[in-house]
């Protein structure tokens, strides 16, 4: 089963929402598993998942390895500071 390991428990805001950061996780976890491709990428080979907070888009980064998909995001610049569904799958297939 995948976990969701949270390294900086910050909580971005948008308006009057907040939006934690395992929220975010599943979100894309949700549509990365929407196909077979998908959801046998996750449950074969990603074991947790592990989300900083940074400030700049330069420092943002994104690994797989030995089922760690450690992602640091600037979550606080919304759309402009995550990586999209796409990349993610993109890095899972890759390293799988």
């Amino acid at each position: 089963m995948t976990s969701i390991g949270i390294v900086s428990p910050t909580i971005c805001r948008r308006s009057t929402s907040s939006i934690t950061l395992p929220v975010i996780a599943s979100i894309w976890l949700r549509v990365i598993c929407m196909d077979d491709m998908g959801k046998e990428a996750v449950r074969d080979g990603l074991k947790v998942i592990k989300l900083q907070n940074v400030k700049t888009k330069p420092e943002m980064s994104m690994t797989f390895d030995s089922g760690v998909l450690d992602m640091h995001c600037a979550y606080a610049l919304l759309s402009d500071g995550i990586y999209s569904d796409n990349d993610i799958r993109a890095l899972l297939m890759q390293k799988l």
